[in-house]
């Protein structure tokens, strides 16, 4: 998505020469904004509902509705339901109730035990029990679980704050990019005004033969290739504000925005000092993926210790109470015959329980193949963390020069955009005294565009740079 949006803004830019900033020989102030803020795009779309942006305003919105941002929250969410699950496995109890009635056919209560004294037992049932079991030893099979579900629920908690990082920096990036187009459309309807000034007075010209037919073709073809490049990067700056739009969840609330700024508030960016070997250091202190995977073999190192439980056996702690309607048969004496009468009985019950998994001793066994799965997972996680670090540091260092670079690439292409617009300046007046040809005047006009070019795509390649740095850095 990073590249994608860079590579639009490479491509619309390059479409055709164009003029920018302000200076004697361009006036921006008789540019109509209202062109671009209340634009209608060829099919004749046209929205008069605006809503002023700011950076600030923009990146509050798309916290709120981003939904991968969304997701991770959701995803924090059952990690900390996975780690009471766990917890509760390691420090509860079960606890049962349960309680049963049975109803016996007439024969089965008349033939039981009541029967030897002539008595009808009753064919109905009743009772019920309360049951209490305690895994007492399991191999830390629980504890070490309990670690793993600790583990996942710190890296959904750095996954969600990395997913804010990264709303934060493509909403800033969004946001100067639709400033970049929309400068760049600016100048190119600056520069089609002018463009048609030009063409109306060579044709004057070449009909009181000054110039030639063919200085006059040239400056017909430079207008007409103009055209369709503002209509195409008028699209794209549409295009590119819908998305926008969509992206920090206001597609529904308004058809427009109209944002607060301009493109050089991007330098001020912040960045620290860029000192190579402390940034670095603060990289590999703060790099989401280091510390994801940093997490992970924790996470594999308590799963292979989980996995050697089987090599111990369970001992389980049972205890409960019973109690049952049951038929309650008097034997005869000699002043009374037998007689069955119902109540209630209790009972109680403790016990501890060994078991031995004997099978599990057997090298290809599930649980020993298991435990070697996890042994074998947990040293090729360590390969993959040694191989991430050295390339983040190497990303770091390169990031790093790079920016030292684009800070030294946009005072020089500054200075060069002002030479430049000096030398279409000093054409210009030559021109319009007759001591310069207008493909001269066409040439240097083309310089000084190039010159704006370069300078507004070092603008954007520092700003993203520079974000992408602090990103890493954690800020």
């Amino acid at each position: 998505m990073f590249d994608i949006r860079i590579n639009i803004v490479i491509f619309c830019m390059l479409l055709s020469p164009f003029v920018y900033g302000q200076s004697d020989v361009i006036d921006t102030s008789t540019i109509n904004t209202n062109n671009i803020d209340s634009m209608t795009t060829i099919d004749g779309t046209n929205t008069n509902e605006v809503l002023s942006l700011d950076i600030n305003d923009a990146i509050d919105y798309a916290r709120r509705n981003d939904i991968r941002l969304i997701e991770s929250q959701f995803d924090y969410e059952i990690a900390r339901a996975r780690k009471w699950q766990t917890t509760s496995d390691l420090y509860m109890p079960t606890l049962s109730l349960d309680g049963y009635f049975n109803y016996l056919d007439q024969k089965t209560a008349e033939g039981g035990s009541s029967s030897i004294y002539g008595l009808t037992g009753n064919p109905d049932k009743w009772g019920g029990s309360a049951n209490i079991s305690r895994v007492l030893f399991n191999g830390l099979r629980f504890w070490n679980n309990n670690k793993i579900s600790e583990i996942n629920l710190d890296m959904t908690k750095n996954t969600y704050l990395d997913n804010e990082k990264n709303v934060v920096l493509n909403t800033r990036m969004d946001f100067y990019n639709i400033f970049l187009l929309q400068e760049n459309y600016r100048v190119f309807f600056n520069s089609d005004k002018i463009l048609k000034q030009r063409l109306d007075d060579s044709f004057t010209k070449y009909r009181n033969g000054i110039i030639s037919e063919y200085e006059y073709l040239t400056v017909k073809v430079q207008y007409e290739n103009n055209k369709p490049m503002l209509i195409s990067l008028s699209n794209s700056y549409y295009i590119a504000k819908m998305q926008f739009i969509k992206n920090i969840g206001l597609e529904n609330r308004v058809s427009d925005i109209s944002l607060v700024g301009n493109i050089e508030d991007a330098l001020d960016i912040g960045l620290p000092p860029l000192n190579e070997d402390a940034l670095i250091q603060t990289i590999m202190q703060n790099s989401y993926d280091i510390r994801n995977m940093e997490y992970m073999l924790q996470s594999l190192e308590y799963t292979r210790k989980a996995a050697n439980s089987y090599y111990f056996p369970m001992i389980t702690a049972t205890g409960g109470i019973t109690t049952d309607y049951k038929d309650i048969i008097s034997a005869p004496t000699a002043t009374s015959p037998a007689s069955l009468n119902r109540e209630w009985q209790m009972g109680w019950q403790v016990g501890v329980r060994i078991t031995y998994q004997l099978d599990s001793l057997i090298p290809i066994s599930r649980p020993a193949q298991q435990a070697k799965e996890a042994k074998l997972s947990k040293q090729k996680a360590e390969y993959s963390y040694k191989n991430l670090r050295d390339n983040i540091e190497v990303q770091g260092r390169s990031l790093i020069n790079t920016i030292v670079s684009q800070e030294a690439s946009l005072e020089s292409q500054k200075e060069n955009t002002a030479t430049a617009l000096h030398a279409y300046g000093m054409a210009s007046r030559q021109y319009n005294a007759g001591t310069l040809s207008l493909t001269e005047l066409s040439d240097s006009q083309i310089a000084y565009e190039q010159a704006q070019i370069n300078y507004l795509q070092a603008i954007y390649d520092y700003y993203s740079s520079g974000l992408q740095l602090l990103k890493l850095l954690g800020m």
